[in-house]
């Protein structure tokens, strides 16, 4: 199982091995490992403004990458 943090900027955060971001948003070439981004895939990052961090979740339903996954914000 993997944790997956939604984030627009770079996270000031300590992240253990399987907790990896997802960049979403217009501003998500901050985020400096783009390995994970709501424009990767099936996607709907275009619909950002309306749904915000729930663009990453229409990406890990649509791009699983674990057979489980969990999702929490950067704050």
């Amino acid at each position: 199982m993997s944790m997956y943090v939604v984030s627009h900027k770079i996270p000031d955060l300590v992240l253990h091995k399987n907790y990896h971001v997802i960049a979403v948003g217009n501003d998500k070439d901050k985020v400096l490992n783009k390995t994970f981004s709501d424009s990767i895939g099936d996607n709907l990052p275009h619909k950002s403004s309306s749904y915000c961090e729930l663009t990453a979740l229409y990406w890990l339903w649509k791009n699983p990458q674990d057979e489980e996954a969990g999702l929490c914000y950067y704050r």
